[in-house]
């Protein structure tokens, strides 16, 4: 036989940055382009330490085809999260009114509102820095 829930318990809850109450969804973004930005440089600094940043196999650079790859990857951690934003931001979009409500429960919605779109600004910012780091792997030499 089980008990029936206390009312005055509350629940335990459980970490989901991707949560539209979380704000942790806001660092994400950015955390992906740091991920990138830190993946593309040591790679970058391995080539060089070993002599490997000229390498071709099958004619392919070696060097250039790993920073695009790590790229694509970054790129669509960073799409599928703006994706999510924009998906949170359309219900929400007319609720700026609600900003000044003392009322935390009518205030929800304008609370959803800036997080979804300051995440999804924080993405499109994060994909263009992405691109930023990746340019000069196509561009300028990798070992000086």
């Amino acid at each position: 036989m089980t008990r029936p829930a206390d009312p005055g318990r509350i629940a335990p809850i459980r970490f989901n940055p991707l949560h539209p109450e979380n704000p942790v969804g806001l660092a994400l973004p950015p955390t992906i382009w740091a991920g990138h930005f830190l993946i593309v440089y040591v790679i970058t600094a391995i080539a060089c330490e070993k002599r490997v940043h000229d390498a071709a196999p099958l004619g392919v650079p070696l060097l250039p085809a790993a920073v695009t790859l790590v790229t694509v990857a970054a790129l669509a951690g960073i799409a599928g999260l703006i994706l999510l934003s924009w998906r949170r931001f359309r219900p929400v979009r007319d609720a700026g009114h609600l900003v000044q409500e003392r009322d935390i429960a009518r205030s929800a919605p304008a609370r959803h509102r800036f997080l979804a779109l300051t995440t999804l600004l924080l993405g499109l910012l994060s994909a263009v820095a992405t691109l930023m780091v990746a340019l000069p792997a196509y561009w300028v030499p990798a070992c000086l």
